[in-house]
């Protein structure tokens, strides 16, 4: 994320250019067919992903629930480092072994409660039944469970480990995102209360940056109507363009 206090003139200018380019997108997708082959169709289906967490972070912040973006933007980055690990069609294979062993964990830990009914046994229970048998074969084949940040770093993209750690702890609301967000200068707790700029800033600044980056990625897996994605695209970039030449020497070094 930028390394300078923004003001609000700052979280203006990206919520305008976040708008922009979400809507870039919209009318992008409008245009948008798949490629036919299960790795293109999965690249695409997480575009479609990236434009509509985009667009569900701009209605967030059009209600002044700033913060709670962040959660949206989490989900625009995760698909991003798909989209990009997917230019290896068997990383297909290594989403559903992640899934499979996510579920499969939960599942088990979830069976150890004492008090589940036995309604709720019967389906962890069906559920791993099912799902054990994938993870078995996808093991044999030498899958193996990635965590995002080795994701992440797989990807080529480590300048946004930093960014993800910061949309984690809104994701969790961990103690200092729930004073951030809540807490008043006397003492006293707020709802609804002002997101601070550098926070609103900082927050789509990744988004905007997530949107324009996969939009960049998509060309090679879906097809679109004649000149569509150009136009769109170059909306998209023009938006950034701005953004960057007005915000030109307030970074730190």
């Amino acid at each position: 994320m930028p390394k300078f206090i923004a003001q609000h003139g700052e979280a203006v200018l990206a919520k305008a250019t976040a708008e922009i380019v979400g809507l870039a997108a919209m009318d992008l997708v409008q245009a948008m067919q798949p490629g036919l082959d299960d790795q293109r169709r999965a690249r695409s289906a997480l575009y479609l992903n990236i434009v509509e967490s985009l667009n569900a972070c701009n209605i967030l912040i059009r209600s002044g629930l700033d913060a709670h973006a962040a959660v949206q933007i989490r989900s625009m980055l995760e698909s991003f480092v798909n989209m990009t690990l997917l230019k290896d069609p068997a990383h297909l294979q290594q989403m559903l072994f992640d899934k499979v062993d996510g579920d499969l964990k939960l599942s088990m830990t979830l069976l150890e409660d004492p008090h589940l009914s036995p309604e709720s046994i019967e389906e962890l229970q069906t559920r791993i039944d099912q799902e054990a048998p994938v993870k078995k074969r996808l093991k044999e084949l030498g899958y193996k469970g990635k965590n995002i940040a080795q994701s992440i770093r797989a990807a080529g993209l480590s300048f946004l480990s930093a960014p993800y750690v910061t949309l984690n702890s809104f994701a969790h609301w961990d103690l200092a995102a729930l004073s951030d967000r809540y807490d008043t200068d006397d003492g006293h707790l707020q709802v609804f209360g002002e997101t601070r700029a550098e926070v609103t800033f900082g927050l789509l600044w990744v988004a905007i940056q997530i949107m324009v980056m996969a939009t960049d990625l998509v060309k090679d897996a879906a097809r679109f109507e004649e000149d569509s994605y150009k136009r769109q695209f170059d909306k998209m970039n023009n938006a950034w363009g701005v953004f960057h030449s007005d915000l030109d020497g307030k970074f730190a070094n």
